[in-house]
């Protein structure tokens, strides 16, 4: 089954939304690359850095659980590289929690010191220290057209619908969690 198109192209918009502002040390703390969400996400990382023509450097990439224990791990091991990214784009909001709190374990501010963006604009993105960067799904929509899939598949017409759930609308919400790296 192809990958749905909403989640890597808003990954892509992620990523370049990051080489906008002037990194070109980008991570990628992923989800579980055996999943949909993770490959997808993962994919438009590396289609958004090579539209960017930065590098893809492997060891930038962290697989991670969708959960903050995750993130808070993940982002250790990118600070304890020798040379360490200014920016993550994290997979969803939970990865991109435990990484925040790992940055500001380490005395280091964001977006200072590093750029941070989450993926799906949880009602509490504004209310973090800084306001989080986050892609907004549109989540109703891909909602109606899982249930519209589900629906095809039991009706055995699952050929009529091969190109996966596509759902358009992804946004980016900037905030005060990315900025221009610091010299």
């Amino acid at each position: 089954m192809p990958l749905p198109c909403s989640l890597i192209t808003s990954s892509k918009l992620a990523t370049k939304h990051l080489a906008e502002q002037g990194h070109h040390l980008i991570a990628h703390i992923s989800g579980p690359l055996f999943t949909g969400t993770g490959l997808s996400r993962f994919q438009g990382y590396r289609e958004g850095l090579q539209e960017e023509n930065i590098e893809f450097v492997s060891s930038y990439i962290q697989e991670s659980q969708y959960t903050v224990e995750g993130g808070y791990d993940s982002m250790q091991v990118l600070l304890d590289l020798p040379n360490p990214p200014t920016a993550i784009f994290a997979s969803n909001i939970m990865i991109c929690l435990g990484a925040m709190k790992a940055i500001y374990d380490r005395g280091l501010s964001i977006p200072k010191d590093i750029s941070i963006i989450g993926f799906h604009d949880v009602f509490f993105a504004t209310t973090l220290q800084p306001a989080l960067t986050t892609i907004k799904m549109p989540l109703y929509d891909m909602e109606k057209e899982a249930v519209k899939k589900l629906i095809t598949t039991l009706q055995g017409k699952e050929g009529d619908n091969e190109q996966g759930l596509m759902v358009d609308g992804a946004t980016l919400v900037v905030r005060d969690s990315t900025s221009s790296p610091s010299t």
